[in-house]
C-alpha cells in the first residue's frame, strides 16, 4: 500500500511537466485524472482477478503494474512525450486499483475480528507513501532537475515497487482458497449500494481534488517555500492517517450517518472560511481537514460494506462496484 500510495503525490512530477514539456499549466492535472480513470477500471475488474488469483498475487500483480507504469513514465518523461506519460498513468492507476482493494481483504482475512486494521491500512498506506514522495520533492530539487534525472529518479521508484511486488509474493501465503463458495444474493445487497456509492463519491471528491494539484494550490495561497513542502506538507499527510485510524472510534461514537454528516459539515465551513479568508496558514488547516475527513471516509466504508458482505469474494465484488 506504502508504494501505490505515490499515486496520491503525482502532483510532484506533474507540477514540473508544464516547465519540462512546454505544455499549458492546465494541462499538468491531467496526468492524475488519467490515473484515476486507471484507478476505477482495477477496482472494478479487482473481483474477477481476485477469483483468479487470490489477494496476494492480485496485489503483488497491482503493485508491479504501478511500478512498471512508473519506469514508462520515466522513459516517457526523459524523451518529453506527454502522451505517453498519461498512457503509462492510466495503466498504473489499474494497478493502484489492483493493490489497494486487495490489500484491504488480505488484511480483512489475516484480522477477521479487528475492522481497525481493515480501515486503517489504505490511509495509513497512502498517506505514508504520498509523504515520501512529496518529501523527495524538496529533497530532490524536482523544481530545479532536467528530465532525464527527474525520468531517472521515476524509474528508480518504479524499480522499488517492483521489488516489493515479489518480496509480497514470496512472503505470504497464497489464499486462493480464500475466494471459493457462493457469493451473496443480490437482493440483500441492492438496497445500500446506491447510498454507499453517494457517499464514496462525495467523501473521495474534495481530498481527490486537493491531491490531484497539492503543490500547484500550495503556491496560489502563499509564495512557494521549499522548507513547507519538505516540512510541513508531509506532516499534513499524517491527518490523512489519523482519520483511518479513528474511524472506527468515531463510528462507534455518532454512527456511521452521524460520523458522515459532521465530516461533511467540518469540510464546508472550512472551504467557507478559506474562501473568506484566505491565506496560506488557511490553506494548511483546510487540507488538514479535508485529508483527515477523507482517510475517516475511506476507513468508514469497508466496514458498511462488509456488513451486508461476510465473504471475500462478495466484500471485493460489492466494494469495486462502488
Amino acid at each position: 500500500m506504502f508504494c501505490v500510495g505515490g499515486a496520491y503525490a503525482l502532483s510532484t512530477v506533474q507540477s514540473e511537466i508544464p516547465r519540462l514539456l512546454g505544455v499549458p499549466q492546465q494541462s499538468s492535472f491531467a496526468p492524475f485524472a488519467s490515473a484515476c480513470f486507471g484507478l476505477s477500471f482495477g477496482l472494478g475488474t479487482c473481483a474477477s482477478l481476485l477469483s483468479t488469483l487470490g489477494a496476494r498475487a492480485t496485489a503483488a500483480s497491482g503493485t508491479a503494474i504501478w511500478g512498471l507504469a512508473l519506469i514508462v513514465t520515466g522513459h516517457a518523461l526523459a524523451m518529453s512525450s506527454f502522451v505517453g506519460i498519461l498512457v503509462a498513468v492510466a495503466f498504473g492507476g489499474i494497478g493502484v486499483g489492483y493493490t489497494y482493494l486487495s490489500v484491504i481483504v488480505l488484511v480483512g482475512q489475516g484480522f477477521p475480528h479487528r475492522p481497525l486494521a481493515r480501515s486503517a491500512i489504505g490511509p495509513l498506506g497512502f498517506s505514508t507513501g504520498a509523504g515520501a514522495c512529496i518529501s523527495s520533492y524538496s529533497y530532490f530539487s524536482f523544481s530545479s532537475i532536467d528530465q532525464q534525472s527527474l525520468g531517472h529518479l521515476v524509474r528508480l521508484s518504479g524499480y522499488i515497487s517492483i521489488s516489493v511486488a515479489l518480496c509480497t509474493m514470496i512472503a505470504l501465503p497464497n489464499d486462493l482458497t480464500q475466494f471459493t463458495g457462493s457469493p451473496d444474493s443480490e437482493q440483500k445487497v441492492a438496497s445500500p449500494r446506491r447510498a454507499i456509492q453517494t457517499l464514496l463519491f462525495f467523501n473521495a471528491l474534495p481530498g481527490m481534488t486537493a491531491f490531484a494539484g497539492i503543490l500547484p494550490l500550495e503556491n496560489l495561497y502563499s509564495e512557494p517555500d521549499h522548507q513547507y513542502t519538505a516540512l510541513v506538507l508531509p506532516l499534513v499527510m499524517v491527518a490523512l492517517a489519523l482519520g483511518g485510524l479513528l474511524a472506527q472510534s468515531f463510528q462507534a461514537w455518532l454512527g456511521a450517518r452521524a460520523s458522515f454528516f459532521v465530516l461533511f459539515t467540518l469540510r464546508g465551513a472550512m472551504f467557507l472560511r478559506l474562501a473568506q479568508y484566505p491565506s496560506g496558514l488557511q490553506a494548511t488547516i483546510t487540507l488538514v481537514f479535508i485529508l483527515f475527513a477523507h482517510g475517516m471516509g475511506f476507513g468508514i466504508l469497508p466496514g458498511l460494506i462488509k456488513r451486508h458482505h461476510s465473504q471475500s469474494a462478495a466484500f471485493a465484488r460489492s466494494y469495486g462496484s462502488v
